[in-house]
């Protein structure tokens, strides 16, 4: 058995130019990708590490400099969108490796861009526009895995995509499903050895929720677990990243809520909705399988990523408003604790201490969360040990029916909130207890990170962009950059000098959730590559 994973880091390694130029980047081997720790200044996957602990090894940056920072540079990503647009694209973090930084815009283009200058980003090379015509409301994810000397695209249609790391030149493709069933790709694969581990969405659409495990060299299909049975399942579709446990040998993964829009009539059971799994990313076999919440009306969603701790347990932050301990070898749950002040959707728990919802689809309580951590991905820092969690607040009190074409009620409320706003939590994971809070005006966005230099990078709906105390969550920094934030900040460094990149452009996840600024208006068809650090 493999040891226990290394806490992982972010970053891009600085090496020369002339070295870039000298020699070709080194293979992304398993052995790399367990000791991510080892490379600080490489951001060699989305999560940061296997445990997607979200948190960088990088201490250049820190309380005393934090005032300094600035925005260095941008890099154009992708062609101005018309209409809408990538209005609810969602994307994964970029990667660094050797100074070198590869990224997927909202069109499904893949860069390689040369950022160990620090003053301006070169464009190496630009994949052909990959993407492919879906219904609307099939929400993908792009996201970009690194395998030997290969950057390989998950496409939101289904679809896997290997690119040659230095030439730009796609070598060849393999489809996971059929996007015409409903089947989209919302979630990271994760990469264990040289086995793809890929959960599919659209549950809500008549997909059948699912694991597939692929050749990561040639995309050949190992294994195929299915969630559910052949019946309508109206949700349990994977919508964020797993987590890989080296130790145990397993791969944990969370699913969404039952789509209860629809009404219970048509869902028998649970259907591993909103509940925490656990595969073995060799053969596909479910180790164990633990539902989070009892029952569910309210449309809450608890597909949020687990993050590993180092004492063998994970942690998980809904947006029910709930924070979740398990042991990650059995998924026996060890507490159930809400991270979000005055939370009034459920009134009791059962036997395990997991919250039980008695309200309805009519009149949800559903009040004050409605999008906490499930589209913003979490961080723990070893430095404090302690886990952070992004929250979205709101109330669902405006229901509207959901019908089609024709005007016709199809049966089941959409539960909205009419007004949002955010916080964030630094939570002791040994118990649940919030330690310090931090509250926004507007809504969190994108996801968190933690460093080595003490700081939280965090931003919010409005276009700003945050650096906190790792301790006292107080504000150490902020700039306003007048856009959405795409995906998750991430962090690098070259020649000793660290940067925290991001994609910034598009719109908000969910419209009717988010913060809408007129000064936004005419940027947000437009992504870019933003840089900020020091200057020296």
């Amino acid at each position: 058995m493999i040891g226990k994973l290394r806490r992982g880091v972010f970053g891009g390694l600085a090496i020369s130019l002339l070295a870039t130029l000298m020699a070709s980047a080194a293979p992304i081997t398993p052995e790399r990708l367990l000791a991510t720790g080892d490379e600080p200044q490489n951001w060699l996957m989305g999560t940061g590490d296997y445990g997607a602990q979200r948190y960088s090894g990088l201490d250049a940056l820190s309380a005393e400099n934090a005032a300094r920072v600035k925005l260095l540079f941008t890099v154009s990503l992708g062609p101005i969108s018309v209409g809408e647009g990538f209005e609810h694209t969602k994307l994964s973090a970029p990667l660094v490796e050797d100074g070198m930084a590869y990224m997927v815009d909202p069109f499904g283009m893949v860069y390689r861009i040369d950022v160990t200058s620090g003053v301006n980003g070169h464009i190496m090379w630009t994949s052909p526009r990959l993407e492919q015509e879906m219904d609307p409301w099939l929400i993908g994810q792009w996201s970009l895995t690194l395998h030997g000397d290969s950057v390989i695209l998950a496409a939101g249609d289904g679809r896997l995509f290997w690119i040659d790391r230095e030439s730009g030149a796609v070598t060849h493709e393999a489809a996971v499903a059929d996007p015409a069933t409903g089947y989209v790709l919302a979630a990271p694969p994760v990469l264990v050895g040289d086995t793809l581990v890929i959960g599919g969405a659209g549950g809500d659409r008549g997909a059948r929720p699912q694991l597939t495990g692929l050749d990561a060299n040639d995309g050949a299909v190992k294994w195929r677990s299915f969630l559910t049975g052949d019946e309508f399942t109206a949700g349990a579709s994977i919508l964020r990243t797993g987590a890989y446990d080296a130790e145990s040998g397993l791969v944990l993964w969370s699913t969404d809520g039952p789509a209860s829009a629809y009404g219970e009539t048509l869902r028998a059971g649970d259907n591993a909705a909103n509940a925490l799994l656990a595969v073995d990313p060799e053969d596909g076999t479910i180790a164990w399988q633990r539902p989070l919440l009892a029952s569910d009306v309210l449309g809450f969603s608890d597909a949020a990523t687990p993050v590993l701790l180092p004492d063998g347990g994970a942690v998980q932050a809904g947006d029910d408003g709930f924070v979740r301990r398990f042991d990650v070898t059995s998924g026996a749950l060890d507490y159930a604790e809400p991270y979000v002040t005055g939370l009034d959707w459920y009134d009791e728990r059962d036997a395990d201490g997991a919250p039980i919802s008695t309200g309805d689809a009519v009149s949800p309580p559903g009040c004050p969360n409605i999008l906490a951590e499930d589209h913003m991905p979490a961080s723990y820092s070893t430095r404090t040990n302690l886990f952070y969690a992004a929250q979205n607040n709101g109330c669902r009190t405006d229901l509207s029916a959901i019908g089609n074409l024709a005007g016709e009620d199809e049966g089941g409320l959409y539960a909205h909130s009419t007004t949002s706003t955010g916080a964030l939590s630094a939570i002791d994971p040994a118990n649940g207890a919030v330690m310090a809070e931090h509250l926004f005006d507007y809504p969190l966005q994108s996801g968190l990170l933690t460093t080595a230099g003490g700081l939280v990078v965090a931003m919010t709906a409005d276009g700003s962009l945050h650096l906190l105390d790792d301790t006292t969550l107080d504000t150490l920094w902020s700039q306003h950059v007048s856009s959405f934030m795409a995906a998750p900040p991430m962090s690098y460094s070259v020649d000793g000098r660290q940067y925290i990149g991001m994609i910034v452009g598009g719109g908000p996840l969910y419209s009717d959730i988010s913060f809408h600024s007129r000064d936004m208006a005419g940027v947000r068809h437009l992504a870019v590559f933003a840089v900020f650090g020091v200057e020296p």
